[in-house]
């Protein structure tokens, strides 16, 4: 049997699914070329055919799990349905692909984000208002169709329920990533329905 080849995009995404895999394990500075390198079963110098530097494979890794969260965000957005709903199935979603890529919590939290790349940064910015807007819009529509309270104010709730995800995606990593993510989502969804719906 004649073993196909894999092509660029396989072998990229097969690296930077490595690399945050080290960095899950052992944190973003403990990341080099020579345990990727044996992570993947290549040698150095063909990692460097794929990404220029450790700061390229991060990018790749955050870009392809950023362009994932936006596909789902838009088919959501476009259901029609209840905003509780829309905000469990977006919460869920995003909790199991860091479940898939523990290495994200550990890169979006370390200094590399916030000292380092300059271009990481941006695309961290980039997401969270991306996604500040998503709920902002769930929000309202959930205000306007009578599902939640009429006073409710939109900023604050969009933002706190930000804080609530990034504040329990940040424990179960640095708690080391154990199993259960997913399940603290009906959780969330359990306290801001309490919040946000008029008794």
């Amino acid at each position: 049997m004649i073993q196909e080849k894999t092509t660029q995009m396989e072998r990229r995404l097969q690296i930077s699914q490595a690399a945050l895999k080290i960095i899950a394990k052992q944190g973003v500075d403990k990341l080099t070329t020579k345990r990727l390198a044996k992570e993947v079963g290549i040698s150095e110098a063909a990692i460097y055919k794929y990404f220029e530097s450790k700061n390229d494979i991060l990018v790749f890794a955050l870009k392809f799990v950023q362009e994932n969260l936006h596909k789902k965000i838009t088919e959501i957005d476009s259901d029609t349905g209840d905003s509780l709903q829309k905000l469990l199935r977006i919460i869920r979603f995003q909790f199991n692909l860091l479940e898939e890529n523990q290495g994200i919590p550990r890169v979006i939290f370390s200094e590399q984000i916030y000292l380092g790349s300059h271009l990481l940064r941006e695309m961290y910015l980039q997401n969270i208002n991306g996604y500040y807007a998503f709920l902002h819009g769930i929000i309202q529509e959930g205000i306007e169709k009578g599902t939640f309270r009429k006073d409710l104010n939109v900023d604050m709730a969009a933002t706190s329920c930000m804080g609530l995800v990034q504040t329990t995606v940040f424990r179960w990593s640095i708690e080391g990533n154990g199993k259960g993510l997913i399940n603290r989502a009906d959780e969330i969804i359990d306290y801001l329905r309490k919040c946000w719906v008029k008794a």
